[in-house]
Order: C-alpha cells, then structure tokens, then sequence
C-alpha cells in the first residue's frame, strides 16, 4: 500500500510541475497571479502570440491550475494560490542557493519561511566586521523600540543599547538560560530610569540572531553545526520585512510568555524550541 501511495504521489506531483515546466507557460501564470486578467493583457505583458496565450490558458485551466470565468477572464483556483508559494520557495532557494547549502534554515518556523521567500529588497551583508558596523549605525537610528534575539551578549553593544533605553526606547532582549545571571548582573548597574525601558526573557536555545526596531531589521542563521555565522547577514529597510522580524520576534516572545503563565501555575515544562 505504501507503494502505490508513493507511486500516486510522484505520478501527481509530476504531473502538476510538467504543466509548469514550460517557461512561457509559466510566465502566463506568474501574469494571472500578478492581477492581469485578460488574455490581451497576457500577451501584451508576455510578448507572446495570441494563439500561444490561448493554449497555454486552456493547458492551465484543464490542470485545474486557474479558472476561466464567463466573461472570458481568468484567475488562480487554489491549487494556483498553493503552487505558487511552492513557486515562491524555489525560487528562493536558487536565490540564495550558496547561503541555504551551509546554514539551518530549519530554525525559522515553516510559515514565516514562505512569507520570507516572497520578499524583495532584502540585502545579504557579508563580513563580521560589515555585519558589527551595520548593527551599531542601527542602534543610532533606532527610534520607538529596538528587539533582538541573540546567543551571545556582545560587550560592544552594551553601551548603545544603554544609550537607546536612555532616549526611551522600548528594548526586548531574548537570551539564552545560560545567560540569565550575567544579564541580571548586568542589569543591577543601571539606573531604574533605563532598566524600567529594558524587558528580558530566555530560552534553552537560541534558533538565530535577529534584530529589529521601527526602521529596519536584520537576520543571522547558524551554520549547519549549529554555530551562528554572524558574517552573513540578511539586511532591509522595507517594512514589509520590519514586520515579518517583528512577528518573528513576538512569536518566540509570546511562546515564552505562554509558558511562564503554565509555571505559575504548575503545568509548565521546559521551553524548547
């Protein structure tokens, strides 16, 4: 049984990804998911023949790929919506195909991957030292707030985010465990007015390294043996991406919160992620 299930599900997926193997087929497609609706447009946008259009629409609509309305307009059906964030995820990873053969993606949660994979404008900072210098000029610019998860407790950033409570700035830091007393000790230096703008949580493991505040955000993976590589860096300014780390970040934060209440309450276990 397992067999035949194996067999139809290679029979399937095959069968869906040779209707996208051709490129000017899939160029129809990625048109109709772009919002062009007519076959006019199609062509127009494509540079293709009308009769070439029009076959590649009947292929697509018969694949149950897109859907053909009265009026003579198409659109994608949802197996058109899921294919294309398959779509999305190739693409991504021939993208950064070098990056993703010697880091653990894995670390990201599967959902935030794919928004991640769909986003344009995000830099790849190389260096330690471009990566060290890119953080400190973040932490002069950062207004309203600055986050970040991080293994590691760089003495060199101490000061700046000191100086970014100061200006009020709203500081989450999560940390691992291990951490915990030397971030206390820390803490117990500085004057209430910058420690009342400062909230820090733990956890076991530390999946990356991300920094974000209301400007910009940016994002380090580990090595596939588990060392952070912190000379790769993945860098925007869009706030299509601020707020995809932001979301990243308050997934963690809230995981952690919804376990300090089980604790309180006696039904908690260690937090692993």
């Amino acid at each position: 049984m397992f067999g035949d299930y194996m067999d139809n599900t290679v029979n399937n997926i095959c069968e869906l990804m040779l209707v996208l193997s051709n490129p000017n087929r899939l160029r129809v497609f990625l048109s109709i998911y772009n919002g062009l609706k007519k076959p006019s447009q199609i062509v127009k946008h494509t540079n293709l023949s009308f009769s070439e259009v029009s076959r590649h629409l009947k292929k697509l609509s018969s694949s149950g790929i897109i859907l053909k309305h009265a009026d003579n307009t198409y659109s994608l059906t949802s197996i058109g919506h899921i294919l294309n964030h398959i779509l999305s995820l190739l693409n991504f990873s021939v993208s950064y195909r070098d990056i993703l053969l010697e880091h653990d993606i894995s670390v990201i949660p599967f959902h935030f991957l794919f928004d991640f994979s769909r986003m344009k404008n995000i830099s790849v900072i190389g260096g330690t030292i471009e990566g060290f210098n890119l953080t400190m000029q973040r932490l002069e610019k950062a207004e309203k707030f600055s986050w970040v998860i991080s293994p590691r407790i760089l003495s060199a950033f101490i000061e700046p985010f000191k100086k970014c409570a100061e200006r009020g700035l709203k500081i989450r830091l999560i940390f691992p465990n291990t951490l915990k007393e030397k971030i206390k000790e820390i803490l117990s230096t500085l004057p209430s007015k910058i420690t009342e703008n400062i909230e820090v949580k733990y956890l076991d493991k530390i999946p990356f390294v991300l920094l974000v505040d209301n400007r910009s955000a940016e994002l380090n993976l580990p090595f596939l043996d588990g060392k952070m590589d912190y000379g790769t860096t993945f860098y925007s300014e869009s706030q299509e991406f601020v707020e995809w780390a932001k979301n990243l970040f308050l997934h963690f934060w809230n995981k952690i919160k919804e376990e300090e209440k089980k604790i309180q309450t006696g039904r908690g276990t260690c937090l692993n992620q």
